[in-house]
Formats: C-alpha cells, structure tokens, sequence
C-alpha cells in the first residue's frame, strides 16, 4: 500500500479534497448556514472537476446541492443554474 500511497499523491489529495468539503457542505446546509455551505460545495466542485474522470459522477450531486445551498440564500436564478447543469450531465438524477 505504501508504493501506491507514493505513486499516486495527487490522486489521494483530490480525494482527500472532494469528500470533506461535500460533507462539510451538506452539514452546513442541514443547520441553514447556507454561504458557507455553498463555498464547500463549490471546493469540492473544483476538486471533483480537476481530478478528470475519476470524480465525474459525483459532479451532478454536488450541483444539486450547490442548488439548495443557492436557493437557501435566495438566488433561485444561480441556484437554477447549478439544477441545469446536474440534469445535462445526469438526466436522471433528479429523479431519485
């Protein structure tokens, strides 16, 4: 494991990035705090964006709830935006 660890350390820092920030994220939209949230969203959107292909699938996720927390300040116009680009990307999604 440890050849691996050291063979692949930008791979571990954008996981290590994305997850925390998108949990981060979601906590601070449960208590309201919805700026906040929305900057945690929108660093684990550029983790998620720069690691390629590898993270792809979660980016319809996070533009969802990049949504609420912009809807949660009262930007229905950017949160309407970020509900758009979770729909091209994943059609589905917002069925589930």
């Amino acid at each position: 494991m440890s050849s691996q660890v050291n063979s692949c350390p930008m791979q571990l820092t954008i996981m290590n990035l994305y997850r925390p920030h998108f949990i981060a994220g979601n906590c601070l939209c449960v208590l309201g705090r919805y700026k906040e949230s929305k900057e945690k969203f929108l660093l684990a959107l550029e983790a998620a964006e720069v690691s390629g292909n590898q993270w792809a699938y979660l980016l319809p996720q996070i533009y969802v709830n990049l949504g609420i927390a912009l809807e949660g300040e009262g930007m229905i116009l950017s949160a309407y935006e970020y509900y758009r680009e979770a729909a091209i990307l994943c059609p589905t999604h917002l069925e589930h």
